[in-house]
């Protein structure tokens, strides 16, 4: 057996990325909200525990065909399409909460960070960026306009994640370690675990319906009050939504439930036509008609 040489070891990236990326321009991003008094999101019951006993799921899925539509849509507005799935939670967030600001922690896998002549393409290791993003979101702006600025926000906060990432230990900078511990912390995770389509490529296996139980010890505190995680299986997206039944009644996160089905379906039947195709359908003429027209003028 020929085994490929050693990749970059765990320690070695951690450190090599830690010392090349912490800066005051790497989390300069995040410090604007260190002790920002941002409104936090409700909790119907703040008095009662939050333990992972008292998890419970609610769910979105949306069909193939409006999950078809979505990723059409990603790409004709030029943004990704978790960008697409956090815009639409940042929309329902805002107006279930009435807060005009949009606060989760994002979670990516991490070994998107790359650095020269570091390789961690076999390198066993827990690689995943946890990191607040702060998105403001303008009501009175069209639903296309969010999406745009969302994506824009989002920039400089996933471009510096990994600088967010090792400046919280004082091991790298003291000082930005203190002042990132006044950054107001999410009490919502975002995660955008992928498409899962096509990793069971043997028929035999499918991916299990069922629930695999407490995935953490029960008495364990939970680490967020609400958890959103995404998935594309099937051609279906998907969103579930963790909360504790102790601190939120079943009505209350149905309605974020809802407020983000109705935000993910604006997104779908967009408009994104131009202004001058929307003349044309508003008088009832189509782009051939127009092509006609000029090769019988001899116009190109």
């Amino acid at each position: 057996i020929s085994l490929p040489d050693k990749t970059t070891s765990y320690l070695h990236w951690a450190k090599t990325t830690g010392e090349k990326r912490v800066s005051e321009d790497e989390v300069s991003s995040w410090l604007p909200f260190a002790d920002a008094g941002i409104q936090p999101y409700p909790v119907d019951h703040a008095e009662a525990s939050n333990h992972e006993r008292t998890a419970r799921l609610a769910s979105i899925r949306l069909s193939e065909n409006d999950t078809r539509s979505l990723q059409q849509m990603s790409q004709k507005l030029n943004v990704r399409f978790h960008e697409m799935l956090i815009a639409s939670s940042a929309c329902a967030l805002t107006q279930w909460s009435g807060n005009e600001w949009a606060i989760f922690d994002l979670e990516g896998h991490g070994r998107e960070i790359q650095e020269s002549g570091i390789d961690i393409s076999r390198t066993v290791g827990w690689f995943t960026t946890i990191f607040p993003v702060y998105l403001h979101i303008d009501r009175q702006l069209n639903t296309k306009d969010v999406v745009k600025l969302v994506s824009e926000q989002l920039a400089p906060f996933i471009e510096h994640s990994a600088g967010f990432q090792f400046a919280r230990f004082p091991r790298f900078c003291d000082e930005l370690s203190r002042q990132l511990e006044k950054v107001h912390r999410p009490s919502i995770s975002f995660n955008y675990l992928g498409q899962f389509d096509g990793m069971l490529k043997d028929q035999r296996f499918r991916i299990a319906s069922e629930s695999t139980g407490f995935e953490r010890h029960p008495e364990n505190l939970r680490s967020y009050e609400i958890d959103l995680s995404a998935r594309l299986v099937s051609g279906q997206l998907s969103i579930d939504i963790a909360y504790s039944s102790a601190r939120y009644l079943e009505s209350t996160v149905a309605q974020l439930a809802e407020l983000i089905r109705e935000a993910l379906a604006d997104l779908s039947q967009l408009d994104v036509s131009s202004p001058e195709e929307m003349t044309m359908k508003a008088i009832g003429v189509s782009a051939d008609d127009v092509e006609n027209v000029l090769d019988e003028m001899g116009l190109e």
